[in-house]
């Protein structure tokens, strides 16, 4: 057997020793078509001999080993991020986390609105409606208004607006009695007229209950609803000027 080895690609034939010929042949690299002058090994030429013209297309090469695969070098580890980097939310989740949060500072307000309702209501009265419509009423002076009735009445010619109900103490102690405060409101629920006055009792023992009755002459034609409550500091002020 003859061994050739193409010149150009290195590919690798086993041939018959007698396929060549003493004078040599052109043959063919069957793996890159690569054409070359094949010998024999003790082949020699004569002057001005011309070797075969004819050339052969060399059998297909024996498959070679495959060469092992490379292996790559490890990289670079990238460089370590600081710790509230790497703890960073996706930035869709943090999107997606902002209506929770919106309603949980919400609902936070609302907590600390209920536990600090009393205050509230001492600094604005008018925020017991508020908290009461709720069913969450707030009682600073210890002292209840009920049975609260208005009407109008004419009496020699004039129109009054003649209000009364009842103060109770609802304590186990005894209470001041403030004054009272009574508001005059149109149908959209906005004070048109207001006065002050004092019960007639200037205080009320533990359980005691007081009624009480106040006249408005010539009241607002607009007002459609009286409002009782005890009068606050911020009333005092404003009766003061």
């Amino acid at each position: 057997m003859l061994t050739l080895q193409c010149p150009h690609c290195a590919a690798s034939y086993e041939l018959a020793a007698d396929s060549i010929g003493p004078e040599g042949r052109k043959v063919r690299c069957s793996a890159c078509q690569t054409r070359w002058m094949a010998y024999p090994p003790d082949a020699v030429l004569e002057e001005g001999q011309e070797p075969s013209s004819e050339a052969c297309d060399v059998a297909e090469p024996e498959p070679a080993e495959a060469a092992p695969a490379p292996v790559p070098e490890p990289s670079t580890p990238p460089a370590r991020l600081p710790w509230h980097q790497r703890m960073r939310a996706p930035e869709g989740s943090a999107r997606s986390r902002r209506p929770l949060m919106a309603a949980a500072a919400v609902a936070a307000c609302l907590v600390a609105a209920v536990g600090l309702r009393k205050s509230i209501v001492s600094a604005v009265p008018e925020t017991g409606r508020v908290f009461a419509a709720f069913g969450l009423p707030v009682n600073l002076s210890g002292l209840d208004l009920r049975e609260i009735k208005g009407g109008l009445f004419n009496e020699g010619g004039t129109e009054l607006l003649v209000v009364q109900g009842e103060i109770v103490n609802v304590t186990g102690a005894t209470r001041a009695v403030p004054r009272l405060k009574f508001s005059v409101l149109d149908a959209r629920g906005q004070e048109v007229y207001s006065w002050t006055a004092q019960a007639d009792a200037r205080e009320l023992k533990p359980g005691e209950a007081q009624v009480f009755r106040r006249r408005l002459a010539s009241p607002p034609p607009e007002g459609r609803e009286v409002l009782v409550r005890f009068a606050g500091k911020n009333d005092l002020l404003a009766l003061a000027k």
